[in-house]
């Protein structure tokens, strides 16, 4: 196999010489790099084309390139690095605008036998190969004073990590290149091609490469040297590697098995692991499928490197899905206890909602609701307010999303009172809108660097107990009146201190806190809320995105509570995974906005409002609420008999929630354990599952109609995934 991707782009017109790559075709059909020292620019050219027959070509991406062609048989990694300082600020390598960029790297295995260096700065991939992306604008920088050091005598094959990097020995959460069979991390790479442009040397073996020669891509020995002045080189027992500083407010890696936040001089950053995503990148071969096959893994991976940077996925390529379970393309079949983020509340592809959404699809898919009326909203709208928890709930409008929804409900509360503040609580998710994000506090990874955000919103402490440091020492650790820190006095202290009455529109909270943790609140909390509230001329908006249509065995969260809503938002399980949200609310309220402020282009859609019906039709046939219940029952029974006893005595173990929406929150453990969970259950046992919130906690959210059996194959699957790690 040969080197099949070639990726360059200027850095800027200034820049230090960098590496020139050119393809030519051996006669074994093993494509080869030629490079030489341009001091303008990376100039990279498409020389040769493999056999046309086997449906292989090279691939040049450049930095006008818009598309591309995958050889078959080619294993595509992304490399996502950001490194922290690992020595001191005197001899950092990486200055800040190139931590900021995202770095992406393709690595090939080839032969090494083929390996070559020439006259001709002929440089033949064997080992492990790659094609790099140059930093981008504002990389261009003076070389640093590099010199030797002593020898690393520590890092060698049985000593040191395979995925090291041999100049800043960042760890294997760190993603690596292949450098003369050498492994290092790009900027680290990058700064000392820039740093020996007259002479580009490998920083380990120095074999190989004269004044106008490139490095060549093979070998790997005990000779790495560390090319800083006065570096130390860390002093360790064999396989044990210094670990990055991870940050506690950050996610995990629910989202992406295998990756991490870590602080750094710069901030918070997000690494890879290159053994995590692919584990076989350094043993059996991935291969792609032909083009008119169904897409691979492979080039779902190589597709991500179009996504936004912010786009985190995993590399499953999902095919098909029916109830609680999904398909790969290649036919692995998955447990899904995620429901898309809550959404698929009566399965995937329920066959009455797949009928409804197919006959109204035939018939009318558009009519903007700022100039028509459709039927389906109309008849939605009727379905809608015989399920509302009160009567005085009966004016309603829709959008998309539920960040669309939060907006339209605040302004809907700050027009209607002419007042501007909004109260939010401590761990709360509202939506990554700039007006969502900035009422949202879960984490900071929502809206860091994202100001100014909107003015006016105040946060509230959650009573969140098992996370109160002495709720161990109150007699009833659940009643609100037994709460030393009463989130009622903090509003009062809040109003007289921040925000007054008279300046307050709404207070705006998730019945069951989401993002936050699937915390329920205390008893009696909700009602002494609605009276604070109401004393205080303060509309009460609550965000059941996520707890809504009957994920707690209620059709809404605040039924369990006794307590109506002033406006109420409504999304995901509302349409059964059709893009639709809505908000609720009195008339004389909803009435107060002008023609034209609410709406948007694709709001309450006719299709996602054909899906709601549906889905509201399979609520009654179904009796779903009754199935929350007896599955919730199930659950926790479940987790009680089986997960405690693999858990050690220092383990605290808090098991909460209401009906299908339940949260396990691990005290005592080391940051990073239920990401390691996540992955192993869907890694090992085929299992879909999601963490939440800044502490240690999974997060089960399947499907409202799941079985009886589903439930004890997905706890068993679980409670191997705890025990494995």
């Amino acid at each position: 196999m040969g080197l099949d991707t070639l990726e360059g782009e200027n850095s800027n017109e200034s820049s230090d010489s960098l590496l020139a790559l050119d393809c030519e075709k051996s006669g074994n059909g093993i494509s080869e790099m030629k490079g030489t020292l341009n001091s303008d620019k990376t100039n990279c050219e498409e020389i040769q084309q493999s056999e046309t027959n086997n449906n292989n070509s090279i691939i040049y991406q450049g930095p006008n390139a818009n598309a591309q062609t995958i050889n078959q048989q080619t294993e595509i990694l992304e490399c996502e690095h950001y490194t922290r300082e690992p020595y001191s600020s005197t001899q950092n390598l990486i200055d800040a605008p190139t931590l900021r960029q995202r770095q992406v790297t393709s690595i090939i295995p080839v032969s090494p036998e083929s390996s070559k260096s020439t006259n001709n700065a002929t440089c033949v991939s064997s080992g492990r190969s790659l094609s790099l992306n140059s930093v981008g604008e504002g990389s261009s920088r003076g070389a640093k004073n590099i010199s030797n050091s002593k020898n690393n005598e520590n890092n060698t094959t049985n000593g040191g990590s395979e995925y090291e990097c041999n100049i800043c020995f960042d760890t294997a959460s760190s993603p690596v290149l292949t450098l003369c069979g050498h492994l290092f991390c790009w900027p680290c790479l990058h700064q000392w091609l820039e740093a020996q442009s007259q002479n580009p040397l490998c920083p380990v073996c120095k074999a190989g490469c004269g004044q106008d020669k490139v490095i060549p891509i093979y070998g790997r020995g005990k000779e790495a040297k560390d090319p800083r002045t006065n570096a130390e080189i860390p002093n360790r027992p064999p396989g044990q590697r210094p670990q990055p500083q991870r940050d506690p407010n950050q996610p995990g890696n629910q989202f992406f098995p295998g990756s991490s936040f870590h602080t750094t001089t710069f901030g918070p950053h997000f690494s890879i692991s290159t053994s995590t995503i692919f584990p076989s990148l350094f043993g059996a071969q991935f291969a792609f499928t032909p083009p008119n096959g169904p897409p691979s893994p492979q080039q779902a991976f190589m597709s991500r490197l179009l996504l936004m940077f912010g786009c985190r996925a995993s590399n499953l390529v999902i095919d098909k899905a029916k109830g609680s379970w999904l398909w790969t393309v290649e036919g692995k079949k998955y447990l899904d206890f995620s429901s898309g983020i809550g959404v698929t509340s009566t399965g995937h592809c329920h066959p009455k909602v797949v009928k409804a959404v197919q006959e109204q699809s035939a018939k009318l898919n558009h009519a903007q609701v700022n100039i028509f009326f459709h039927k389906p909203m109309l008849d939605l709208i009727g379905k809608l307010k015989s399920v509302m928890p009160s009567s005085k709930l009966d004016t309603f409008f829709f959008w998309n999303s539920g960040a669309e929804a939060v907006e339209a409900a605040v302004k809907l509360a700050r027009h209607s009172t002419k007042k501007q503040n909004i109260i939010v609580f401590r761990g709360s998710y509202h939506g990554r809108t700039i007006g969502s994000m900035s009422l949202t506090t879960s984490k900071t990874v929502y809206k860091a660097n994202y100001g100014p955000l909107m003015p006016g919103v105040f946060v509230a402490p959650f009573p969140y107990c098992f996370n109160c440091p002495i709720h161990k020492k109150l007699p009833d650790k659940y009643h609100i009146n037994n709460c030393c820190n009463d989130p009622i006095d903090q509003l009062e202290i809040l109003l007289k201190q921040q925000t007054s009455p008279q300046e307050t529109a709404a207070l705006l909270i998730e019945p069951i806190l989401g993002e936050g943790g699937y915390v329920v609140p205390p008893n009696y909390f909700f009602k002494e809320l609605k009276k604070f509230c109401e004393k205080n001329g303060i509309l009460l908006i609550t965000d059941e995105v996520q707890c809504g249509f009957g994920r707690t065995g209620k059709m809404f969260a605040t039924e369990h509570f006794g307590m109506v809503p002033d406006i109420m938002i409504m999304a995901k399980g509302i349409a059964s995974g059709f893009p639709l949200s809505g908000i609720v609310s009195r008339k004389e309220l909803m009435d107060k906005q002008p023609p034209g402020s609410m709406g948007g282009t694709y709001a309450g859609n006719v299709v996602s409002c054909a899906a709601a019906i549906a889905t509201l039709e399979v609520f009654e046939e179904e009796n779903l609420l009754k199935n929350v219940d007896l599955r919730s029952s199930q659950i926790l029974s479940l987790l009680d008999k089986k997960l405690k006893p693999l858990l050690p005595p220092q383990v605290n173990l808090d098991i909460r929630g209401l009906g299908l929406m339940i949260g396990i929150e691990f005290q005592g453990v080391p940051y990073g354990f239920v990401s390691e969970v996540a992955k192993e259950s869907v890694e090992k046992q085929d299992l879909i599952v999601l963490t939440t919130s800044i502490y240690e906690t999974i997060r089960l959210i399947p499907a409202l109609n799941i079985t009886e059996e589903e439930v004890v194959i997905g706890i068993e699957k679980l409670c191997k995934a705890i025990e494995m790690v």
